[in-house]
């Protein structure tokens, strides 16, 4: 998973300007109506949200931020983090019967999301209405501060969750931490977002990562270190591509790569020049 940064969005741009104005427009009608109904009702005329998919394309890339899929050929879904019209928790047990309706028009609670992550299909993959939280008596009102909530749901505009999964060799999602609740966010975030589903895409990429890596050491094998050598140079670019922003699976090709060049004489070296690009 890798971080999604809202602060990209540039809110005085004219796009997001004429969109801002709109969800604002949006969201004094929504606080105006009194039920449930009449609320879903008006998100099903009104899902302006999916106007934004365009813009979010352009700036983050056509993936998935939850699987890091390709979207380019498929219509995608805007999801809203926090659901719209209702939340469950890990056992489908409701949480807010309306949901966290006040953010319908919040674009930083929208996260760009492939099919297979977001809608609902068998064994109960599939985001939907999932939020559990750690502590569900802190579900919130408009009136509260969303940082009182402990989702279990890991977040990619979240830096930290972000840094919480990694990757078999075999392409299966994993935790990289011992910590017993950070551990159930991974696990129930694979399961809701279906990652598992996109294993043989990220084995693949393991694959690749494995091939660039021994083709550097062949390379290597007659140099004395990683610069003023044009082959070296373009097997470096390679593995830049293989993690750049907006390229599928890029956090999976990070991943991939920091673990081949462990141990290797030019571990550190490699190391900095890949952070600078895919960290900046």
């Amino acid at each position: 998973m890798r971080y999604i940064d809202l602060k990209r969005i540039d809110v005085t741009s004219d796009e997001m300007k004429d969109w801002l104005s709109k969800a604002a427009k949006k969201t004094s009608d929504v606080k105006a109506i009194g039920t449930h109904d009449e609320r879903t009702e008006y998100f099903k005329k009104n899902p302006i949200w999916t106007n934004l998919k365009p813009y979010l394309k352009k700036v983050y890339g056509k993936v998935c931020w939850y699987s890091e899929a390709d979207i380019t050929n498929e219509y995608g879904d805007v999801d809203h983090f926090r659901p719209k019209s209702m939340s469950v928790d890990m056992q489908k047990k409701v949480i807010l019967p309306d949901g966290y309706w006040w953010l319908a028009y919040d674009y930083t609670n929208y996260r760009l999301s492939c099919t297979i992550s977001n809608r609902p299909s068998g064994d109960d993959v599939g985001k939907r209405e999932y939020f559990p939280l750690k502590n569900p008596e802190n579900a919130l009102s408009p009136d509260d501060n969303l940082t009182k909530e402990e989702p279990v749901l890991l977040d990619p505009c979240c830096l930290y969750d972000t840094t919480l999964m990694g990757y078999s060799a075999d392409g299966n999602p994993i935790s990289l931490s011992d910590n017993s609740w950070e551990v159930t966010r991974v696990d129930f975030s694979i399961r809701a977002y279906n990652l598992r589903e996109f294993s043989n895409a990220r084995r693949m990429i393991h694959g690749n990562c494995h091939m660039v890596i021994k083709l550097l050491d062949q390379m290597l094998s007659g140099a004395d270190n990683l610069e003023n050598n044009k082959d070296i140079g373009e097997c470096i670019s390679t593995m830049q591509r293989f993690i750049s922003p907006g390229t599928p699976y890029s956090s999976v090709a990070y991943f991939y790569l920091m673990e081949e060049i462990i141990g290797k004489s030019y571990e550190t070296e490699l190391k900095d020049l890949l952070n600078k690009f895919y960290i900046g």
